[in-house]
């Protein structure tokens, strides 16, 4: 999924969904580490 896509789904800025892939990226978090995680664990 896009992050434009994800922007739109979520209801949120395409800046904002950047900025949480950025942070992601700084302190290392990837997908694998999340993708089984329901929204109240991530």
């Amino acid at each position: 999924m896009s992050r434009n896509m994800i922007a739109e789904t979520r209801h949120m800025s395409r800046h904002s969904v950047s900025e949480v892939f950025a942070i992601a990226d700084r302190i290392g978090i990837k997908y694998a580490d999340v993708r089984n995680l329901d929204d109240t664990e991530v």
